[in-house]
């Protein structure tokens, strides 16, 4: 709450100063493009801000319910619907004290703006990024629990206010991955982010690994990506492979510091390839190393909080995200983030939780299949869906659209220094006159009139 508290003051007088900063330059002279000042404003701040606490708390994030309304977010990227969404909101604020006819043009000019950007949002979505692409089973494991030596003895754990059971088994979630595999023929399975803790050193959690988790996975044909830890903090996503082999292993690239999460294991981002053996929809052709069908990538949890994590991923060549995570009661609704990123990069996003929410996204932003909890719940997902295809705009143009943005805030920061710089100037030589005159008076008193002559 007090950390809350304290980037609420911290956003708000970054916000204050940004505001006095409009106004002594445009001062009132341009009602007309306040509202869209203030928004590109309002971008800036926040594209400044996520590079350190991410996207989640943007003004644009609960529009992930719909995503056939946000599908322009392919081409201009979840700061560009952050800009259309605020501008929109100042525009018609702006609307409010006009006139009645100045009100009639405003709200015909706006239903027009509406009619255009869901248009252009269908025609995207019709077309697709995964159009002709080959498709897979994948599903999600929640346990809704953590392991007994995850809590050192305790029977429950306070989780952000939330309360984790410890009666969690490794076998228990062999049992329900196999059901996914068997019953509904899923063949890229995700487990949580750190479920699979206490290991000493890689070594060891690569013994684990071998005895315990290969044999499963080799049997039923799948790929299974596990999140874990590894002492002292080495928070990572292992993927085993149909065979039985570590095919990836991926380390966190942000940590959640708020928290005050650290990870000492990272390892960049690192790709493995699909076997048609994952192809759900022409299992004939499944035949182990025939061919390649894509490349999967991995990212945990706040990872995707971040565009640029999930834009790297993309750039290398990933048609799937794997993304183990472990949330809170509080934020059950995180996959909202992972809706982004699978729009901005024409990819799907499988994220898998521990308790409280998961996620099976298409490569749309359309939500396969999911589940919400304020409790701690057991939960498998299973869904369909098409791997991703070409590259979207906003992946090739990055944050090229929100650092515009950044870049007109500096150019008004400067002109409003050239402003107080001058006012200053004006203010330092009025008193040096009147201090002039107040020091040289006595003297200027004491000398002699000169008198006006009268002519020869």
């Amino acid at each position: 709450m007090i950390l809350g508290l304290g980037f609420g003051l911290l956003i708000g007088a970054a916000w204050t100063v940004l505001v006095a900063v409009d106004l002594s330059v445009f001062a009132k002279d341009y009602p007309k493009s306040q509202p869209l000042r203030y928004s590109v404003m309002w971008v800036a701040l926040w594209f400044a801000l996520s590079s350190q606490i991410g996207t989640f708390e943007l003004l644009s994030l609960p529009l992930h319910v719909v995503p056939w309304l946000i599908q322009p977010a392919s081409v201009v990227g979840v700061f560009g619907i952050e800009l259309l969404l605020v501008y929109s909101n100042l525009y018609l604020a702006s609307l409010l004290t006009a006139s009645s006819q100045t009100l009639c043009k405003g709200l015909l000019k706006a239903l027009c703006l509406l009619l255009f950007w869901v248009t252009l949002s269908l025609l995207l979505l019709k077309m697709g990024h995964s159009v002709g692409r080959e498709s897979v089973n994948v599903a999600t494991v929640t346990p809704g629990n953590l392991l007994p030596y995850a809590c050192g003895g305790r029977k429950e754990i306070i989780h952000v206010g939330g309360r984790l059971p410890c009666n969690g088994s490794v076998q228990r979630m062999l049992e329900l991955t196999e059901s996914v595999a068997i019953d509904s023929g899923a063949k890229l399975v995700v487990w949580p982010e750190a479920w699979l803790s206490g290991f000493a050193d890689q070594a060891s959690l690569q013994l684990f690994l071998h005895k315990e988790l290969a044999p499963s996975v080799r049997r039923l044909g799948i790929i299974l990506t596990v999140g874990v830890t590894v002492y002292p903090s080495q928070n990572i996503a292992v993927t085993i492979d149909e065979q039985g082999q570590v095919v990836s292993v991926y380390g966190k690239q942000c940590p959640f510091w708020v928290a005050g999460e650290r990870n000492t294991a990272k390892y960049g981002y690192p790709l493995f390839d699909l076997p048609f053996l994952v192809n759900s929809v022409r299992p004939e052709l499944a035949v182990a190393n025939s061919s390649v069908i894509g490349k999967a990538g991995t990212l945990i949890c706040y990872d995707t909080d971040f565009p640029s994590t999930a834009r790297e991923v993309a750039s290398l060549g990933a048609s799937i995200i794997l993304n183990p995570s472990n949330d809170w009661s509080a934020m059950r609704n995180h996959f909202g983030v992972s809706v982004f990123r699978a729009i901005e990069n024409g990819i799907p996003v499988v994220k898998a939780d521990g308790a409280w929410d998961s996620a099976i996204i298409d490569a749309s932003g359309r939500v396969v299949a999911s589940f919400q909890s304020i409790e701690p719940v057991e939960r498998v997902l299973v869904g369909e869906v098409p791997l991703g295809g070409s590259r979207t705009i906003a992946a090739i143009l990055g944050d090229l659209f929100a650092m515009i943005c950044l870049a007109y805030v500096v150019v008004v920061v400067l002109l409003s220094l050239k402003g107080v710089g001058e006012k200053l100037r004006t203010v330092v030589e009025g008193w040096t006159s009147r201090r002039r005159q107040t020091l040289y008076a006595p003297i200027l008193e004491g000398q002699p009139q000169q008198q006006e002559s009268d002519g020869p």
